[in-house]
């Protein structure tokens, strides 16, 4: 179900056992996986269907300078930066989870195994096919000379483009609404955050 957050009473109660913050590509590609399980799944979006000032405008503000401003890169609607992204893919390494001392910051409070088991749906979810990151996948599409002049140590790998890039909001919308057990809120910006005894 898709709703909008105008369409709620003043004072509604939200009950899930799942809440999801953020109907971007990750926000909606976990309530696609719950959905199902027998778990009641929010999913609350800032913005609506398509991008529109007042959204944008709650946008945050990037510290480093040299950083386009938020409200270019980020897109607060349904599907998120999938409005407007080019479709480029490339998976994670183990390396990009781990912490590391001369990057500020890094690391993540999860495992690669972890993350590895969700790529073939990510993969299917964004319209790649079959083994886009393969040099073999590459090999009818693109001519590349016998030997390359590159290092031993470096390592080159593919990345994808789907074409035409795949909006979630608009490819999986239909999807999203015809859900039972998934509550899509749009126009509902959280801004805090209160946890139970459970953390």
């Amino acid at each position: 179900m898709i709703q909008d957050s105008s369409e709620l009473s003043t004072g509604a109660v939200l009950k899930a056992d799942v809440c999801i913050v953020g109907g971007g590509p990750a926000g909606i590609s976990i309530a696609r996986a719950l959905a199902g399980s027998g778990k009641k799944v929010l999913l609350l979006e800032s913005g609506g269907r398509d991008v529109e000032g007042a959204s944008q405008a709650l946008a945050g503000a990037t510290q480093d300078v040299g950083y386009d401003r938020l409200s270019s890169n980020r897109l607060r609607r349904l599907g998120g930066t999938t409005g407007h992204w080019a479709g480029q893919s490339i998976p994670l390494d183990p390396i990009d989870l781990r912490a590391r001392d001369w990057v500020p910051g890094s690391g993540w409070p999860i495992a690669y195994r972890e993350v590895e088991r969700w790529v073939r749906a990510d993969v299917d979810a964004c319209g790649l096919g079959a083994e886009p990151f393969t040099w073999e996948a590459w090999s009818g599409a693109v001519r590349l000379p016998d030997a390359l002049p590159f290092s031993d140590r470096i390592v080159v790998q593919p990345l994808r483009f789907s074409t035409p890039p795949r909006d979630f909001g608009k490819h999986f919308g239909a999807e999203l609404r015809a859900k039972e057990d998934v509550q899509v809120v749009l126009h509902a910006s959280v801004t805090h955050l209160e946890t139970g005894k459970e953390g």
